[in-house]
């Protein structure tokens, strides 16, 4: 598999996984919905990781900096989001743990779970950003794409300042999570439909 077919693939991963992570989300059986949720962002995580190593390589030579420094984060974000959610459908959900233990590692909001993930989401805006710098945009489907991807960085203003104020820990914003996730998952499927589209016409190129 080429660079470009990678990004391509990647990027349609990481759509079809957002997609699924925003309807999840709103299932009525909520311990279905937070396994489901769970394992799902897991492949995400994968396919954003590939999506940034194909952006990184097909960068231009005078772009690759800021390609890289958003493939590491991607990284970063990656290691984060795995330990929260595997943790969440091994540790949690089978209990194989202490009981302070569990207590400590259950994701809910406010929680010390639920900060790492923010957080991670904030690393992984971070890294969108950057991508983002690293495009040479030609097509006014590829300007839409960086343009989205460069304002990632207001989410990871919020996404990484907010659990330092203690915005999240009283049991009423849970929904206020859930909101900013699906509104995440709105933002966040057309960018990678747009990648895919972007490597698309590399192929084709």
């Amino acid at each position: 598999m080429n660079n470009e077919k990678l990004g391509q693939v990647s990027a349609w991963v990481t759509a079809v996984a957002t997609i699924l992570f925003g309807l999840f989300m709103i299932l009525p059986d909520k311990e279905l919905s937070g396994i489901l949720s769970y394992a799902v962002c897991i492949v995400l995580s994968f396919g954003y990781l590939g999506l940034t190593c194909a952006f990184a390589v097909t960068a231009k030579q005078e772009s690759k900096a800021s390609a890289y420094f958003g493939m590491a984060l991607a990284a970063v974000y990656a290691v984060f989001i795995n330990l929260v959610y595997y943790s969440q459908i091994t540790t949690v959900i089978y209990e194989t743990a202490a009981v302070d233990v569990l207590e400590a590692i259950t994701y809910q909001p406010g929680s010390w779970m639920f900060n790492l993930d923010l957080f991670g989401y904030g690393v992984m805006s971070l890294s969108t950003f950057f991508i983002g710098l690293s495009v040479i945009a030609q097509t006014r489907a590829e300007k839409w794409m960086r343009g989205l991807m460069l304002s990632a960085g207001v989410f990871a203003l919020f996404s990484i300042v907010m659990p330092t104020l203690n915005l999240f820990s009283d049991e009423g914003s849970d929904i206020y999570g859930i909101l900013a996730l699906e509104f995440w998952c709105a933002y966040f499927a057309p960018v990678m439909v747009l990648a895919a589209r972007y490597f698309k016409r590399r192929i084709k190129a």
